[in-house]
C-alpha cells in the first residue's frame, strides 16, 4: 500500500513538471494558476482580458508562459468552486496566423445592493460573490520579437520593451506601454497612462489621457475629449474634437480640430492648421497653411504664413517673414515684426497691426474694407506708397517728404495717391481700401 502511494506521488509531480503543464495553488479567498506552452513567434499573439491587471514580460524563449492570481470575497462553496475553475481554465488556441490567449473568466457582472456581485462565467454558470470583490492579475511571458494584439476591458496593462509590433484595444484601462517595434495601433476609450518609444503609430482615442509619450515616428491621431503630452514625434496628423495636445518636439504637424488646443515648444518645419474654435500656441514655424474660424494662433516666429480662409480669429505673432492671405473677415492680426513681404488679397472688417516693418521689407499690399491697418516702418526714407482709399483715412506723418509724386487725386470721398520718399525706394506699400483707417508711421 505504501509503495502504491509513493508511485502515485511521483506521477503527480511528473505531470506538474510536463512541458505544457498547469499548476494550481490555493488558499482561503485566493487561488493561482500557471501554464506554459510552446508557440511560433512568427504568428501574432492575441490576448483577450477583462477586469484584470495584466503584465506583459518578454524573454528569449519560443514559449508562452502565464502566471495568474485571483482573490475573492465570500460566497457559497459551490459558487467559489465554479469561479476558481473558470479562472483556471486558461484557453489557448492556435490558428494559421495567430495564437489566441483568452484570460476572461467571466462574461459580465452586476452589483446587487452595492454588496453582491452577480457574475456570469464563461462556463455559463451564474454566481454571487459578497463584498463586490473579485480581483485577478496575470503575468504573461512572450517571445521578444513576436507581434502582440491585446483586447482588454477594465483593469490595467503594462508591457515591457519588445521588438514586435503592438496593437491594443482598451476600454477603461490604465496602461504603461514600453518600447515597441516599427508600428503600433491603439484604440482606447476612458483610458489613462504613458508610452515609451515606438515606430509609426495610429491612435484612436475617446476621453483618454497620455501623461507622457517619449518618442514616435509618424503619428496619426483621431481623438475626442483626450489629452496628450508628447516629447518627440516626426510627422503628426491630427483629427481632433475637444482635445489638448503638447508636443515638445515635432517635425511636421497637420491639425484638423474643433474646440481643441495645440501647444508646441520647438521649431516645426511645416504645419497645416484647419481649426474651429481652437487655440494654437507655438514657438517657431518654418511654414504654416492656415484656415480657421473663431480661433487663435500664437507663435514666436513664422517664416512663411499662408492664410487661406480666416473668420473671426486672433493672431499674435512675433516675427513673420512672409504673409500671404487669401481672405480674412473679422480678424485681429497682430505681428510684432514683418521682415520681407505681405499680400492680403481680401480683408473685411479686420484689424491689422504691424508693430515693426524692418528695412528689409520689400512689399506690403492688400485690399481692405471696414477695418483698420497700422504699420510702423523702421526705414521710412525708402518708401514707394501707392493707394486708393474711399470713405476712410490714410494717415502718414506730415514731415515725410514724398519728393516724387506721380499721382495725388481727390474725387469726393475717394483719394488716389502714388509717391516715393526716395529714388529706387526699397519698400513698397500698395493697397486699396473702403471705409478703412490706414496708419503708416
Amino acid at each position: 500500500m505504501r509503495i502504491m502511494k509513493i508511485i502515485f506521488s511521483i506521477a503527480v509531480i511528473a505531470f506538474a513538471l510536463s512541458a505544457n503543464s498547469i499548476v494550481y495553488a490555493e488558499s482561503d479567498g485566493k487561488s493561482s494558476v500557471e501554464k506554459s506552452i510552446s508557440i511560433d513567434p512568427s504568428k501574432t499573439l492575441a490576448i483577450t482580458a477583462r477586469n484584470s491587471d495584466v503584465e506583459i514580460l518578454v524573454w528569449d524563449k519560443n514559449e508562452l508562459k502565464i502566471s495568474g492570481e485571483i482573490s475573492y470575497g465570500e460566497g457559497s462553496n459551490e459558487d467559489i468552486n465554479k469561479l476558481v475553475n473558470a479562472f483556471k481554465n486558461i484557453d489557448v488556441k492556435t490558428s494559421n496566423n495567430s495564437t489566441d490567449l483568452n484570460l476572461n473568466h467571466f462574461i459580465k457582472s452586476s452589483t446587487i445592493n452595492g454588496k453582491k456581485h452577480t457574475i456570469v462565467l464563461t462556463t455559463g454558470d451564474e454566481i454571487n460573490i459578497k463584498d463586490n470583490k473579485v480581483n485577478t492579475s496575470y503575468k504573461v511571458w512572450i517571445p521578444q520579437n513576436i507581434n502582440l494584439n491585446v483586447k482588454q476591458n477594465y483593469g490595467s496593462i503594462t508591457t515591457a520593451d519588445m521588438n514586435g509590433n503592438l496593437n491594443l484595444t482598451l476600454f477603461s484601462t490604465k496602461f504603461n506601454i514600453g518600447n515597441y517595434g516599427s508600428s503600433g495601433q491603439f484604440d482606447m476609450k476612458y483610458c489613462k497612462g504613458s508610452m515609451a518609444n515606438g515606430g509609426n503609430t495610429k491612435l484612436l482615442l475617446f476621453s483618454s489621457e497620455f501623461a507622457s509619450i517619449n518618442q514616435l515616428k509618424d503619428v496619426s491621431i483621431e481623438s475626442k475629449y483626450s489629452k496628450f503630452n508628447v516629447a518627440n514625434a516626426k510627422n503628426v496628423t491630427i483629427m481632433s474634437f475637444s482635445d489638448k495636445f503638447l508636443f515638445e518636439q515635432a517635425d511636421n504637424i497637420t491639425f484638423n480640430a474643433k474646440y481643441s488646443e495645440l501647444r508646441t515648444n520647438s521649431n516645426i518645419k511645416s504645419s497645416t492648421l484647419d481649426i474651429y474654435s481652437s487655440k494654437v500656441f507655438a514657438k517657431d514655424f518654418e511654414e504654416i497653411k492656415f484656415s480657421a474660424k473663431y480661433s487663435e494662433l500664437n507663435a514666436k516666429d513664422i517664416n512663411d504664413l499662408t492664410i487661406h480662409s480666416s473668420f473671426s480669429n486672433k493672431f499674435n505673432i512675433g516675427t513673420v517673414s512672409s504673409l500671404q492671405c487669401t481672405e480674412s473677415k473679422y480678424d485681429q492680426i497682430n505681428i510684432a515684426k514683418l521682415t520681407e513681404k505681405a499680400n492680403i488679397k481680401k480683408a473685411y472688417s479686420t484689424k491689422i497691426k504691424i508693430a515693426s516693418a524692418s528695412e528689409s521689407l520689400k512689399h506690403f499690399g492688400g485690399n481692405f474694407e471696414y477695418g483698420s491697418v497700422y504699420i510702423k516702418l523702421e526705414q521710412p526714407n525708402s518708401l514707394n506708397l501707392i493707394y486708393r482709399s474711399k470713405y476712410g483715412k490714410v494717415n502718414v506723418p506730415k514731415n515725410w517728404n514724398f519728393s516724387t509724386k506721380t499721382n495725388n487725386k481727390k474725387n469726393n470721398s475717394t483719394i488716389e495717391f502714388e509717391g516715393s520718399t526716395a529714388d529706387n525706394a526699397k519698400t513698397t506699400i500698395e493697397f486699396t481700401s473702403v471705409s478703412t483707417n490706414v496708419t503708416i508711421e
